[in-house]
């Protein structure tokens, strides 16, 4: 771009003195990169410092040499080009003690058998000062010969070279004179964005502008975001992206070329901004290292201004030596980054060994992750605390740990929602259906609300003034059994994702230990129910024996009166009859136990009618009935209910089910039993108006040896009656279940498909 004439607005001349820390030591380079002056230039020129070593040298003074610039940089003039210097030392010694700016020597007369010296029409040198006046360096220029000139037409242009040259040379020491200015303070600062702020309050000094900004790639690297603006009307706060191809910066950063804009009201800008500080003239170039787009500098006037090719030049330099420093201070954050992910997981995973070997220390597995969340309280929440569903289909909270005596009392206030049915749990219900944890950065008023399960508990939240949750589900063998909270309560301090990872890690064994803990409780239930069998069946077995040993004997002495005592013989039989009965019942009832664990049981279906069945059922306990009873049995079963069954199987479910209703209630009552015909099968209810199951034993009522409190006090038996009925459904493709009768006692279903299931019997 040729040069504008000189102007009020041209940009400022560099005032020696400004940078008074600069020493002869960033002449020499130092931290700065000044190759691409010389790469530049078409002269061959080098640099060199005030005892006559090579510090940066041009690609065209290498090739003129011939020699490496690896081997040239560091090398003394005198040793790597004797023939240069045997030149040039005179000259240099009688400079010392004359002020002329720059030195030229005329080669074209001078004899020598140097192939070097013979190319060389002349030679110029430069001095380079430092602030303080005292000498620097020098620049060398080495001028080649035309070889096509004659010998006044040769010096001519000979002269011209070194007259270019000493301009190019003069330019060169005032922008590096001048990049100097802008970059010394490049090692001042650690942060990136003071650093960033001082270079471009330097660029804008130096160029004498109103408005200077950078811009930085992001990550995805397909926009910029303005990272520091200075102008009249500073627009730092603000933040403003820019695609890649769009825009003054965006253009820029996509073609990889400086762009100069005289009159910026003409160009069509993503950001309209830009102008309002009353911007008309803006210039602009890449940020880049190697091939790689860091951003964009730009520079503003508010007047039209034709900015000079110099004043290009230094913004390119600048850019440079910027560019170095975002590369740098990126490659420190990521390696920033990395120490402290190192740190973390160092510690995460310290949090979690510790906690594992807290839920590891007990089977008591209440006590166990109370002390678990004392661990996490105040170390990673304000208040934590577990919710989980038993068996009972309740959820309770059974775990729960508060950093202070207020959040403490909120959370004892907390604890009167609990135990509550799963379905009406918010919390779990949300946990069941996302599947997923959740993270809440910043709660707010609508979040509490949703998860308050009333007013009440709603009111409780806002008190406790929480600012971020995470809420993570505990899972147990594909299932959520519960739900383990976190959260912070007026804090400076916000849940994210490295916190829900650990939230995640601690949950999973969290869960694990819950899970242990229940098999733990299980088989020790099992155990105490085997136990209390043992001592049962024991009785049982052994009263039906001793009963009929009794009536065999008592039958022995009243043989010999026969037949004057043959009714009494009979009847005496006849109750030896019924305890045998018992006691081969019994021994079924184990065996199929016995056969339904180990898979061995069988249906055989055939052609039977479920009516025909619950009739004779029925009909059998009402002939046993004895005169007197307040029991009634009752059955609604209008029409044949045909299909292909185990008849011998339905009978013997149906009859437990009747026989649990009866002595069930003790103080009689109605039992009702009904059977009928749906579009998904068959459904058969037995109902009575006894004493009920209590609410804590019904998810406990079909499993093997359990029997309630109340009804052992009530009936005899070995609790097998109705875990042996269920599976024998389940085998059918039905189900068994329960629920309350609608004013009192139980009401028993079994629903039966008129389709068998797929699988063999």
């Amino acid at each position: 771009m040729a040069e504008a004439p000189p102007s009020s607005d041209k940009m400022k001349p560099h005032k020696k003195g400004r940078h008074e820390r600069r020493t002869s030591r960033e002449v020499r380079g130092g931290d700065i990169d000044l190759r691409p002056v010389f790469e530049r230039s078409p002269i061959a020129q080098a640099i060199l410092d005030g005892a006559l070593h090579f510090v940066l040298i041009s690609d065209r003074f290498v090739q003129l040499v011939d020699l490496d610039a690896t081997t040239l940089v560091g090398a003394d003039l005198e040793r790597i080009l004797p023939s240069v210097h045997r030149i040039v030392g005179p000259a240099l010694k009688a400079a010392r003690s004359r002020p002329d700016p720059a030195i030229t020597i005329d080669l074209a007369d001078e004899p020598s058998d140097d192939p070097l010296i013979s190319r060389l029409g002349s030679m110029a040198l430069t001095p380079v000062p430092a602030d303080s006046g005292q000498l620097a360096g020098w620049q060398l220029v080495l001028v080649e010969r035309d070889e096509h000139a004659t010998p006044r037409d040769e010096r001519s242009t000979d002269m011209r070279r070194v007259a270019a040259a000493a301009r190019d040379a003069m330019e060169s020491a005032e922008i590096v004179d001048r990049l100097l200015g802008i970059s010394d303070v490049a090692l001042s600062h650690l942060d990136l964005n003071d650093l960033l702020r001082e270079l471009l309050q330097r660029i804008r000094d130096e160029l004498g502008v109103e408005e200077a900004g950078i811009l930085l790639s992001d990550p995805d690297g397909n926009s910029l975001t303005l990272r520091v603006w200075l102008t009249l009307t500073s627009l730092e706060s603000r933040t403003i992206r820019v695609s890649m191809g769009e825009g003054f910066a965006g253009q820029i950063a996509a073609t990889r070329q400086p762009l100069v804009l005289e009159d910026a009201t003409t160009f069509a800008f993503a950001h309209r901004e830009m102008l309002q500080g009353g911007v008309r003239s803006l210039m602009g170039v890449p940020l880049m290292i190697g091939q790689r787009v860091l951003g964009v500098v730009h520079v503003g006037k508010t007047a039209v201004y034709h900015f000079s090719s110099s004043d290009l030049h230094l913004l390119e330099l600048a850019a440079a030596r910027i560019a170095m420093a975002v590369d740098r201070a990126n490659l420190y954050q990521a390696e920033r980054d990395a120490r402290d992910a190192a740190e973390q997981a160092r510690s995460h995973h310290e949090f979690l060994a510790e906690a594992a070997e807290i839920l590891a220390s007990s089977l008591d597995y209440q006590a166990t992750l109370h002390r678990v969340l004392q661990f996490v309280v105040p170390e990673l929440a304000d208040i934590c605390s577990i919710n989980i569903a038993g068996p009972d289909a309740l959820v309770r909270q059974i775990a729960a740990s508060a950093a202070s005596a207020d959040l403490e009392a909120a959370l004892e206030q907390q604890r009167s929602h609990y135990p509550m049915p799963v379905e009406e749990c918010v919390v779990l219900q949300a946990a069941i259906r996302s599947q997923q944890p959740l993270l809440i950065r910043e709660i707010d008023v609508d979040f509490l609300r949703q998860i308050a399960e009333n007013d009440e508990h709603f009111a409780l939240l806002r008190r406790a003034r929480f600012v971020s949750c995470m809420r993570v589900p505990l899972k147990s063998g594909g299932r959520i059994i519960g739900v383990m909270s976190f959260w912070l309560a007026n804090s400076a301090r916000r849940y994210d994702e490295d916190d829900l990872r650990l939230a995640e890690d601690l949950a999973h064994r969290v869960a694990l230990a819950a899970d242990n803990a229940r098999h733990y409780e299980e088989a020790r239930r099992a155990i105490g129910a085997r136990d209390e069998f043992i001592s049962i069946a024991s009785h049982e077995l052994k009263t039906p024996l001793t009963t009929v040993k009794g009536y065999v004997q008592l039958l022995g002495r009243h043989i010999n009166a026969f037949p004057a005592n043959a009714e009494r013989i009979h009847r005496t039989i006849d109750q030896l009859q019924g305890q045998v009965n018992r006691f081969e019942e019994l021994v079924d009832e184990l065996l199929d136990v016995s056969r339904i664990q180990s898979g061995r049981i069988r249906l055989r279906r055939e052609a039977c009618d479920v009516r025909l069945i619950v009739l004779q059922v029925a009909d059998r306990f009402q002939q046993e009935l004895e005169e007197g009873t307040t029991h009634r049995i009752v059955v609604d079963a209008p029409e044949p209910i045909p299909g292909r069954w185990d008849a011998a199987r339905l009978d013997q479910v149906i009859t437990n089910l009747i026989s649990n209703a009866l002595s069930y209630s003790p103080d009689g009552g109605t039992v009702t039993v009904s059977a009928h015909r749906h579009e998904d099968g068959v459904e058969v209810m037995v109902s009575d108006e006894g004493v009920g199951i209590p609410e804590d034993e019904r998810a406990l009522i079909f499993q093997p040896f359990m029997r309630g409190r109340r009804g052992a006090q009530i009936a005899p038996g070995a609790g097998l009656g109705l875990f042996i009925s269920s599976e024998i459904m389940l085998r059918h493709g039905g189900s068994l279940s329960f629920e309350n009768g609608p004013a009192a006692g139980s009401v028993f279903t079994i629903l039966l498909p008129d389709k068998p299931p797929s699988i063999a019997d």
